[in-house]
């Protein structure tokens, strides 16, 4: 009982967790597609998931595609990540799902330690520490430093307004029971939707970690262009987030 209350405050945090076994796990990869480059980069995160059953949401791609080693269920119209997260959710059949975002790179040893986590009973959902790979250019140093997705190498329980408030979802591993009694993403939102599951999580007293000993990397917005639609996208959200949570986002 001690050690329960302890992991629950955040006091003690669980290290080194036997990893789940790569058939009690899903993979679920939102995406929309419009050069070949992406193409081959998510053929690529698949070829690293060898042994998992892998769900590819195409959110209504301009050409539709075909990908190597993957189920890929196609959006007539376009949703948004939330919307393409809940699709895949649908074609689930295993107690664990990962959603794992395009453009991240993660190996199924580092997946599978990160579903071990949630093998303690009172552990919900689980995120690791997403990294910004190491790329050529002024914004690709910034971003090494100052990613909105990297949370540090400090572990954490995961709640509103303390040193982890969030946690993406470029990587998540959930119990699929706990996704389906929350409804999974609200669809109405474009950006946010993540932040609003973790938070809708947490307030129906799920158990959200923060696991930076496992790492995945992510590839950096490389023109300022992109990069500025992101960081504009990311801060449009709080205002959504605040009417759902409110004195909970950041201004």
């Amino acid at each position: 009982p001690l050690t329960s209350r302890l992991l629950a405050q955040g006091a003690i945090h669980p290290v080194h967790p036997t990893p789940i076994d790569s058939q009690d796990i899903t993979v679920i990869i939102p995406t929309y597609i419009t050069d070949s480059t992406q193409l081959v980069r998510l053929q690529k995160l698949v070829t690293q998931l060898p042994d998992i059953a892998v769900v590819i949401v195409d959110d209504a791609s301009p050409q539709s595609f075909d990908v190597d080693n993957a189920t890929v269920v196609r959006h007539d119209v376009n949703t948004g990540p939330g919307g393409a997260r809940n699709t895949g959710l649908t074609h689930v059949r295993t107690p664990y799902v990962a959603f794992i975002d395009d453009d991240v790179s993660l190996s199924q040893k580092s997946l599978l330690e990160l579903g071990g986590f949630l093998a303690h009973r009172d552990t919900h959902f689980v995120a690791p520490r997403v990294m910004s790979a190491s790329t050529d250019g002024a914004l690709a140093d910034y971003e090494r430093y100052h990613s909105p997705l990297d949370l540090g190498d400090t572990p954490a329980v995961v709640r509103p307004t303390s040193r982890v408030s969030y946690v993406p979802t470029a990587v998540l591993v959930a119990r699929v029971n706990s996704l389906h009694s929350l409804h999974g993403f609200d669809v109405s939102m474009r950006t946010g939707e993540d932040v609003d599951l973790i938070w809708r999580a947490i307030e129906n007293k799920f158990t959200v970690r923060y696991a930076p000993s496992v790492t995945a990397s992510h590839l950096p917005r490389t023109h300022v262009k992109t990069f500025l639609r992101q960081r504009f996208g990311y801060g449009s959200s709080a205002a959504s987030l605040d009417v759902r949570h409110r004195q909970q986002a950041a201004p």
